[in-house]
């Protein structure tokens, strides 16, 4: 969790905006959590999402929290999980941005 909001931190403090701006990189944040987590839960291998946002320590670092969770079977579980990794990265994003 630390190093998630670590990342977080990181991504708001390089882009440099604030207000809507932040609002705004913190809204693209939570959807790419979202697509992260929806492939995760569709067994998506970490090594092609890896390959997908290389040469990105914050996008890595998303996939790695992504793949420390659980894969579910059940479609309203994966639907929980995608919708809590989305929210919780927004949610830190967020609070950075303040």
């Amino acid at each position: 969790m630390r190093v998630v909001a670590l990342v977080v931190a990181l991504v708001v403090s390089q882009v440099g905006i604030t207000g809507e701006k932040e609002m705004g990189l913190c809204k693209d944040v939570s959807e790419l959590a979202e697509t992260v987590m929806d492939s995760r839960q569709k067994n998506v291998s970490m090594v092609s999402m890896m390959e997908i946002v290389k040469g990105s320590d914050v996008f890595e670092s998303m996939v790695i929290d992504a793949y420390e969770q659980p894969a579910f079977q059940v479609p309203v579980n994966q639907e929980k999980a995608v919708a809590e990794f989305r929210d919780r990265w927004y949610l830190m994003c967020v609070k950075k941005a303040r």
